[in-house]
């Protein structure tokens, strides 16, 4: 944040000119500051741990595949109604910092499976990494993103900008995190509890009149699957275990 040290510095010095103490000039800059960034617009929580956990299988899906193919499969950004859309199936990307695998769905139409396309729903668990030195803050995943890309660059950066993600705000998001258990998938199929339109227009009278949708799903409990490639080696095939 090197504007904002800049006008700090700045601040403590115009102080001191006019006769103000080190200490008080550098108490008034640090609380002109510290309101000043309680202001700045933030990702929320929430949006945080979304990103991440997209951007996990986005770096994972890098080290077999071509740039321009994982950039073109990432559809979040887009406000499409998938995170991601391979060739023969489309994906979900939940994550949680919870000790189990309880995602918030947000919408009917989150997961209903679009014509002729298989959905899967992936369910990342994460945790703060405290002293874990393999921990990874937020800033750290996109700068090991950026590194990796040579064409299709711009384009990253533009689908993290419309996320809300400024280079310039990278301190404001210092909380590092590592994996919880192993990635797995969950085939939205006819079993799986999913609210979606056609299941309210069947039990939900005046169905038309119902929206905003939010709900908790708990998939810990089901069995996961093995969507294939390219999730081949994202995601476990059996229940994974604590990391």
């Amino acid at each position: 944040m090197y504007a904002e040290a800049y006008g700090l510095v700045l601040s403590v010095v115009q102080a001191m000119r006019g006769g103000a103490t080190f200490a008080a000039a550098s108490s008034a800059a640090m609380t002109n500051m510290k309101a000043l960034l309680a202001a700045k617009p933030r990702i929320s929580e929430e949006k945080q741990v979304g990103l991440f956990g997209e951007l996990l299988l986005f770096r994972a899906l890098l080290d077999s595949f071509d740039e321009y193919a994982v950039i073109d499969w990432w559809l979040g950004p887009l406000a499409e109604e998938r995170d991601f859309a391979f060739p023969a199936f489309d994906v979900e990307v939940k994550t949680t910092l919870g000790e189990s695998r309880t995602h918030v769905i947000h919408g009917a139409s989150q997961l209903e499976p679009s014509p002729g396309r298989s959905l899967w729903l992936v369910s990342i668990q994460i945790t703060r990494a405290g002293g874990d030195p393999k921990g990874i803050a937020l800033p750290g995943l996109i700068h090991l993103i950026r590194e990796r890309l040579t064409a299709t660059r711009g384009r990253f950066l533009n689908c993290l900008a419309s996320q809300g993600w400024d280079d310039d705000d990278a301190a404001m998001y210092p909380t590092p995190y590592v994996l919880r258990t192993t990635p797995a998938a969950y085939l939205v199929d006819d079993d799986f509890p999913a609210v979606t339109p056609a299941r309210l227009r069947s039990t939900v009278p005046h169905s038309d009149l119902v929206s905003d949708v939010t709900y908790r799903v708990d998939v810990s409990g089901r069995m996961p699957g093995v969507p294939g490639e390219p999730l081949d080696t994202f995601v476990a095939s059996t229940e994974p275990q604590e990391a």
